[in-house]
């Protein structure tokens, strides 16, 4: 029988358990497993008990094809430790011996990334795949907040992003601007007219029934005038750049201009202090 992915499931089920994201298996069940295997598939593959950089230990099922071995499924077992940290009140100890870690949530590595910390799944779109945000070092760079699809044993994943924690912070502060915002139809609202100079007083209410596009935008921001039909707007940090954009800031101008009746220049100002 030739050792594909769905049926090693079902040869594989009483030795492996998911946890933390990913396929595992206890170190006293290594042997059994080899012998399933064995058993099982023949001459059909192989087994290999691999060790990467990180000291983490794992049992490695291969296919015989063609001219080459190839890799089918892998499955954590835990991590080796030296001999000098393992309790000398044991006996018959090796210099190294495998750690079931196994309930720890330990990296993840891969051909080029390092899943330094699993932070939560988001879903489970189909086939076992599941779409996480992680912690996420690629190419030996910089770790960053990782959005994107995985393949169960992490051995694929689908396009992502990768954001920084400033820009997490800004993607936080706009969702949670997103679903605070009125739930409401502003079209029939009627909003009270009002002086250029008098518009800081009644901004708060007002700001809420701002078009949709900017409404977000403007959570928690301040309104001021200047002479010359001036308003200044003070935005909280990573929403200026949103404002900042032309066909916002028409949208704005023109929200703030049918407000105060008359025409007036929308200046942007970023504050901190918001």
């Amino acid at each position: 029988m030739r050792i594909l992915k769905d049926n090693l499931a079902k040869t594989m089920k009483s030795f492996i358990k998911f946890k933390d994201g990913r396929w595992c298996m206890k170190p006293t069940k290594v042997d059994e497993a080899i012998d399933a295997i064995i058993n099982t598939y023949e001459g059909e593959g192989c087994v290999g008990i691999i060790t990467d950089d990180f000291g983490q230990v794992f049992f490695v099922i291969y296919a015989a094809d063609i001219n080459r071995l190839r890799k089918v499924q892998e499955y954590y077992i835990g991590v080796t430790i030296p001999h000098s940290k393992v309790d000398t009140g044991k006996k018959n100890i090796k210099e190294k011996e495998v750690v079931d870690m196994s309930d720890v949530n330990k990296p993840i590595k891969g051909d080029n990334f390092v899943i330094l910390k699993n932070i939560g799944q988001i879903s489970a779109p189909e086939k076992g795949w599941k779409k996480e945000l992680n912690l996420v070092q690629w190419h030996g760079k910089e770790a960053k907040y990782d959005i994107r699809d995985w393949a169960p044993d992490y051995s694929r994943c689908g396009k992502g992003g990768a954001f920084t924690e400033e820009e997490l912070k800004s993607l936080y502060t706009i969702l949670k601007g997103l679903f605070e915002s009125e739930d409401t139809d502003n079209s029939n609202v009627v909003i009270e007219k009002c002086a250029l100079e008098d518009l800081y007083k009644k901004w708060d209410e007002i700001s809420i029934h701002a078009p949709e596009a900017i409404r977000t935008y403007l959570k928690s921001s301040r309104v001021d005038s200047l002479p010359g039909d001036r308003a200044i707007v003070s935005l909280k940090k990573g929403f200026y750049d949103q404002l900042a954009k032309e066909e916002n800031r028409k949208i704005l101008t023109a929200f703030i201009s049918n407000i105060v009746e008359k025409p007036v220049h929308v200046e942007l100002v970023e504050s901190s202090l918001l």
